[in-house]
């Protein structure tokens, strides 16, 4: 733990929102909770950070108040850590590599240390979030929006993530504010007390390797708006702080990560999941060899289309645009995906660069969100494929036809079998993350449509194949879809009692 003794503003990442922070900056210690805190140490209490920080600002503050917070940060942060961008330092381990993340609640009464100037205070989370969603269904429910936070995470990136509890309570084992993870413990700790009062800090969070999250006690948590969306919003931004992301700022976009909370939209949007997978991979990670391969399933002859990078919807509202839960991260990086077809097939494999144009600025060092850097997320990698046989090893195609920003297709017939299909980049490594999407389609190659189990014959057991999948819609060849138009119908069963008996 660092301590400060000096008149400093300092955590690990402060979100602000509301009108207390209309008014004019005047360093007096004496009034209201934001003028105590601008004032710095309470009482004489020592600072205490693990980390760097970052600090976020509602819209309309003053300059004045930005300007005065941001150079004390500023000169903090010189003294811990080099200079952080939009993307600062990750948990321990490889660029790219995914990571299990243990959380916890610290218990009511624990001591947290002045951080940020507002004093040392106990935790009171548990007594106020049990006040505030008493009529929501309780402890249960903000518990599990905490959960649901985590998960969103998640379900985005190479992030898994663990409870830890004392094993007996809802909270961990109770050891000092800033110790560090262990099996009653969590990486990363939760706790609540007054701050600066309401509308004013909504809570803080400090950047890898500590990642410990403090709300404010005097803001309005049980908010009911879209499943509680601000709480959320609010812990899914602060933990991006504690994943090692700082603040981007752009004039076009709105991105979880920006300065300011925004409750326009539920939890991660493009920027912030491209950092997040920058930093910990795409939800398949590892999937680096054909020895950990994706798994896709089986594939029939006459299989439509599927893409198998969709994004699975937030809590609230809908996802962004451009945005795909696939992705080279790095230089190197290799997606490996394994399926099963069970008939011969050509086999057509589409891999399509994911993305747009949007402006993409670090917050400035007084605070000030700057514009006109743009960053196009469509074409940072040239994407390539390639197509294995069943050992990971005999390649049977290969697709590097275009460049960065442009679709590779292969479409080769092959047997009925075990496939690879592998996807990388070529040329310059991408400095950013390149999201794509993967789609996979087959045709039947048989030379007797009719011959739905490719025994080599139209028979019985075809027709009684046709005859269960009579009315099935989205239907393969070996359903019964021999005309190809997606639907097992009459013209099926004509062409198939037509071609009854023949042999191929």
């Amino acid at each position: 733990m660092r301590r400060i003794y000096r008149n400093t503003l300092i955590a690990g990442s402060v979100l602000l929102s509301g009108s207390a922070l209309a008014q004019e900056f005047s360093p007096d210690p004496a009034g209201d909770p934001q003028q105590v805190l601008l004032a710095g140490d309470k009482n004489g209490d020592p600072l205490e950070t693990d980390g760097p920080l970052a600090v976020c600002f509602v819209p309309g503050t003053p300059e004045a108040y930005i300007e005065e917070i941001t150079a004390r940060v500023t000169a903090i942060n010189a003294g811990l850590v080099a200079q952080r961008y939009v993307l600062g330092g990750r948990w321990p381990g490889g660029q790219g590599a995914p990571l299990e993340i243990r959380w916890s609640f610290a218990p009511e009464g624990l001591n947290i240390p002045n951080q940020i100037g507002e004093g040392p205070n106990t935790n009171e989370l548990f007594s106020r979030m049990d006040a505030l969603f008493a009529s929501q269904g309780g402890r249960a429910r903000w518990v599990l929006r905490f959960e649901q936070s985590f998960a969103r995470w998640s379900e985005l990136t190479g992030l898994t993530y663990t409870r830890i509890t004392n094993g007996v309570d809802d909270w961990d084992d109770g050891a000092n504010w800033g110790a560090p993870g262990s099996a009653t413990r969590g990486d990363v700790r939760i706790g609540m007390k007054p701050i600066d009062g309401s509308n004013g800090i909504l809570a803080f969070n400090l950047f890898p390797t500590s990642g410990d999250m403090v709300l404010d006690r005097a803001e309005s948590w049980g908010s009911t708006t879209n499943q509680n969306r601000f709480l959320r919003n609010t812990i899914m931004h602060e933990h991006g702080h504690g994943l090692g992301i700082a603040h981007v700022c752009s004039d076009n976009r709105d991105f979880l990560m920006e300065p300011a909370l925004n409750l326009g939209f539920d939890g991660l949007r493009q920027d912030d999941m491209r950092a997040g997978q920058r930093h910990y991979g795409d939800v398949s990670e590892p999937d680096n060899s054909f020895g950990n391969p994706n798994l896709l399933g089986t594939l029939d002859p006459g299989d439509n289309a599927v893409n198998y990078c969709d994004v699975p919807e937030p809590q609230t509202g809908s996802n962004p645009g451009g945005i795909s839960n696939c992705s080279i991260d790095a230089d190197g990086e290799n997606d490996w995906y394994q399926f099963e077809l069970t008939g011969p097939a050509e086999i057509t494999v589409v891999a399509i660069p994911n993305g747009g144009v949007y402006d993409d600025n670090a917050q400035a060092g007084n605070g000030s969100c700057p514009s006109g850097n743009d960053t196009d997320s469509g074409s940072f990698a040239d994407l390539t494929i390639d197509i294995y046989e069943s050992d990971g090893t005999t390649l049977i195609a290969t697709a590097d036809d275009t460049g960065k920003g442009d679709s590779e297709t292969i479409a080769v017939p092959v047997t009925a079998g075990t496939y690879f299909v592998r996807i990388y980049e070529t040329g310059t490594g991408p400095a950013q993350t390149q999201f794509y999407s993967l789609e996979i389609m087959t045709v039947s190659t048989t030379t007797c449509p009719s011959d739905l189990n490719g025994d080599g014959a139209t028979d019985l057991s075809d027709l009684a194949t046709l005859l269960g999948n009579f009315g099935l819609g989205g239907a393969s060849q070996m359903d019964g879809d021999i005309d190809g138009d997606g639907m097992v119908g009459l013209s099926d069963l004509a062409i198939l009692l037509a071609e009854f008996g023949a042999t191929c």
